[in-house]
């Protein structure tokens, strides 16, 4: 059949056009899919996106080129300078570079100035709004091969604030550039020139001094060379590189006279003195004439100032690491040389009734005694309670062992403890705490003893059911074990009179320390001594009765809540994957015990016992199981979580923020350590938040949840072996600490920040501790 053929005019031009374009697109692509890409697409962490662009394409051998760091900014939000201002971290990156490649320090662009209100607390801030980009020189080996390809990697973290919070931010960025011969521009380049158009120009040939004037006041002059073109006076503002050296809020009148610029402003809060060495920029909207119309030109101090250790340089940008301000940071390269933290004034219980072994033996028996109402020893109060009203109306005699027993297992617990922490040179309530392994066998104790309280099972003993019934001979080992697992479930605390105590008990020859711990065990023992030693005292205590079945239910419910404390404890070292396997693990655990209980009855048949056992005994297999998976999980716990990283040496990190003129508070605390927890509410209320931010202080979190060889050596240093512990650094490299007590209230922080208002006298010098 034939069809009739039409003809469209300009059809097949247009066909063979479309052909060619697909064609085009085709081959744009596979050139792209097969050319190394400049850059990556930018990751977004909060309200910054942030990408790695390079200013040309092709780079050549030996020859130094520019990339940069671009960060684009939310509206309403800032980073910040290697200068912060009053408070706030400057941008870093980490390289991670192909061998023979160097990166330079970061080339931070001439900052904004931008005023934040804080709940009526006004803050001056440096930084930038919309877009920073950061240039970094990277010198290539002459080794590279025309035609081949680099990746260049690196992070970068930064701190973005708006007018309500601070957030650390951080990305893993990465740049693939092409080697060639020749040198070509990239799309990103006219970026990068107007990045490095708006840096300080050096002013070669100005000279820069500064010194104190008027009290608290300092004055800065500068003398370009002759002739000089300079602006009006009246447009220059003067930022030093250092923190803390002047007040930002304070107006500045630069002064012309002689062909010079003189300032004088008040000094920051936070500096008493001048550093060694100083750099300042000076900045002016209408530019400076001899500088090609440059907004900005930086000013070194040529010679230097006089040494002065109070409000040291600020650190390059590349050695500080973000940390929320008050959430922290908080947690190894190398530490570069650090000055010594100084010796720690304790305010406290430092020392305490007048100091010397008797006062410190004193201190051990007052500080255990008041273990008894710590939260951490809360459960075994069930246990205790009971106890005391089974024994009332009982002979003395019987009342009286039951009280012997009960000390002798607090004492053998006590110096058990004592010996091994001399043997490991380990801390009060680290070692076993730190361990999964530990934390999972007492959470699953408490969680079987809670079952037994709820009448689930028996252990096939009454009310303390930890070794034999109370009324019989067996009972007095019901009291053992009960002191024993009192003194276990205490380790975690360390009440008043404890925290210098423990510290100078462990620096004791072990005869020594053995004595302190015994009096310790005899103080935690003594109020049930002297109820089973004056049983008039029991009279207090309603009779036995009917009601006991029901209050023993009801302190079930303390001993679960203990039990929870510890998945949580848990949760900091084996993470969220570990903590469900464990959680398994007790389910299953909890069938063993009602298998127990359903089927070991004195009427049960034989098959039901037989059933019975072996559901318990698979189900306990099965426990064990899941338990051992589950401290095979990576740990993933950290005190301050959603804070950026810090890898390096708690030392390092406190002496990083220090030089950079800032003071220092340290958190040392852990998920098992409950007093730890108690304090949280003072130290991140608004009230401290404000008060931190005033007097320029850092917050940092040392979390000893897991086991850290380098917190424990500092806390070593400073005669201490367990936390909480809580020391205040003053941005004065040449002062030490002072420690606040384990007990905290808002009056009490804001109580010790005043003391930086008067450092020359409220704190020690810096001495090298005793080990």
């Amino acid at each position: 059949m034939n069809f009739p053929r039409f003809h469209v005019p300009g059809h097949a031009t247009s066909l063979r056009r479309s052909t060619l374009a697909v064609a085009a697109i085709l081959l744009t692509g596979w050139i792209s899919l097969n050319s190394p890409s400049t850059n990556a697409a930018p990751v977004r962490d909060g309200a910054v996106s942030a990408d790695l662009i390079s200013e040309i394409s092709d780079i050549e051998p030996a020859k130094p080129f520019t990339i940069a760091l671009r960060l684009s900014i939310d509206p309403g939000w800032h980073t910040y300078w290697i200068n912060p201002g009053d408070s706030g971290l400057p941008t870093k990156i980490t390289w991670t570079l192909p061998p023979g490649f160097t990166a330079g320090p970061i080339q931070f662009t001439y900052p904004h100035r931008f005023t934040v209100d804080f709940g009526g607390l006004k803050q001056v801030g440096l930084g930038y709004e919309t877009e920073a980009i950061h240039l970094v020189e990277i010198t290539p080996p002459a080794d590279l091969a025309p035609g081949s390809t680099v990746t260049l990697s690196g992070r970068a973290d930064w701190l973005m604030c708006d007018d309500m919070q601070c957030v650390p931010g951080g990305a893993d960025l990465s740049l693939t550039l092409s080697v060639g011969t020749a040198a070509t521009p990239s799309p990103d380049a006219p970026a990068i020139s107007k990045a490095r158009a708006a840096q300080p120009r050096p002013a070669d040939g100005w000279s820069l001094s500064a010194a104190a004037s008027l009290p608290k006041q300092f004055t800065f002059t500068i003398t370009p060379p002759a002739p000089a073109s300079l602006p009006d006076p009246g447009s220059i503002t003067l930022y030093p590189e250092s923190q803390g050296i002047i007040d930002l809020n304070a107006p500045q009148r630069f002064q012309s006279a002689a062909g010079a610029l003189s300032l004088t402003v008040p000094q920051s809060p936070y500096a008493a003195e001048l550093p060694p060495s100083l750099a300042v920029i000076l900045i002016s909207e209408a530019g400076f004439p001899d500088f090609g119309g440059a907004k900005a030109i930086r000013i070194s101090q040529s010679p230097p100032a006089a040494p002065s250790a109070t409000a040291p340089a600020t650190a390059p940008a590349s050695a500080i690491t973000p940390s929320p301000a008050p959430e922290p940071a908080p947690s190894t390269p190398a530490a570069p040389p650090q000055a010594d933290s100084g010796a720690p004034v304790t305010v406290d219980d430092d020392a305490p009734f007048g100091g010397g072994l008797l006062g410190y033996l004193i201190a051990g028996f007052l500080g255990g005694a008041i273990l008894n109402v710590m939260p951490c020893v809360f459960p075994v109060i069930s246990l205790k309670i009971l106890s005391f009203v089974s024994h009332a109306g009982e002979s003395r005699r019987k009342v009286l062992l039951h009280g012997a027993a009960y000390t002798v297992g607090i004492l053998m617990f006590f110096l058990g403890f004592a010996a091994i922490l001399i043997v490991v040179q380990a801390g009060w309530g680290a070692f076993q705490f730190q361990s999964p392994a530990f934390v999972m066998t007492m959470a699953a104790l408490i969680v079987v003893l809670s079952l037994s309280l709820f009448g689930v099972f028996e252990f096939g003993l009454k009310l303390t059911g930890v070794g034999g019934k109370l009324t019989q001979g067996s009972g007095y080992a019901g009291s053992f074990w009960s002191g024993a697992l009192a003194v276990v479930l205490a380790t975690p605390c360390t009440g008043p009179f404890l925290g210098s105590s423990l510290g100078w008990a462990f620096t004791q020859p072990p005869v020594v320390n053995l004595t302190f711990f015994t009096f310790m065990g005899l103080g935690m023992a003594a109020p049930y001594v002297l109820l089973t030693a004056f049983p008039a005292l029991t009279r207090w205590l309603p009779r036995p009765g009917v009601w006991m079945e029901t209050f023993k239910q009801v302190m079930g419910f303390p001993m679960l809540g203990a039990a929870v404390y510890l998945l949580w404890i848990l949760e900091g070292q084996i993470g969220d994957k570990g903590q469900a396997f464990f959680m398994g693990a007790l389910i299953l655990l909890s069938l063993a015990a009602w298998s127990w209980g359903r089927f070991s009855h004195p009427a049960a048949s034989p098959r039901s016992r037989r059933t019975g056992l072996a559901t318990m005994t698979l189900a306990i297999i099965g426990a064990v199981g899941l338990s051992i998976h589950a401290t095979r999980q990576t740990t993933q716990a950290n005190e301050s979580e959603g804070a950026a990283a810090d890898t390096r040496p708690i030392a390092e990190i406190i002496d990083s923020h220090r030089r950079a003129g800032k003071h220092v508070f340290v958190d040392f605390t852990a998920r098992w350590c409950a007093i730890c927890q108690t304090n949280k509410p003072a130290m991140y209320s608004e009230e401290t938040k404000a008060a931190f931010a005033r007097y320029g202080v850092e917050f940092v979190v040392a979390d000893w949840t897991n086991k850290s060889d380098d917190i424990f050596q500092f806390l070593k240093k400073y005669g201490r072996r367990s936390v909480p512990y809580y020391p205040l650094f003053p941005a004065d490299l040449t002062k030490g600490p002072v420690e606040l007590p384990q007990n905290l209230t808002n009056g009490v922080i804001l109580d010790h920040l005043k003391r930086l208002e008067t450092i020359d006298t409220a704190f020690p010098p810096a001495i090298t501790p005793a080990g």
